[in-house]
C-alpha cells in the first residue's frame, strides 16, 4: 500500500557541511522545493525536516548517519 494524503507525514534528517553559516529557513528551501510537487498535490501531507551541519550532530544522540 502506498500512503498518501493527511496520514502521510515524513520526518528527513539531514546532515551536510553546506548548512554551515545558514539558518532554519535557508537550510530548508532547497529539500522542500525537491518535494513541491508531492506537497502541492497533497500526496504528501507533511514533511519535517531536521537539517545539520556535521558538528551540529555531533552534539545530538539518536540518530544512525549513512553516507551515500
Amino acid at each position: 500500500m502506498i500512503a498518501s494524503g493527511e496520514d502521510c507525514n515524513f520526518e528527513v534528517y539531514i546532515i551536510s557541511i553546506e548548512f554551515t553559516g545558514k539558518n532554519t529557513l535557508q537550510r530548508q528551501q532547497p529539500i522542500l522545493e525537491l518535494f513541491k510537487q508531492e506537497l502541492g498535490t497533497g500526496k504528501l501531507h507533511a514533511l519535517s525536516i531536521k537539517a545539520r551541519t556535521p558538528d551540529e550532530q555531533g552534539m545530538q544522540s539518536g540518530l544512525v548517519q549513512l553516507k551515500l
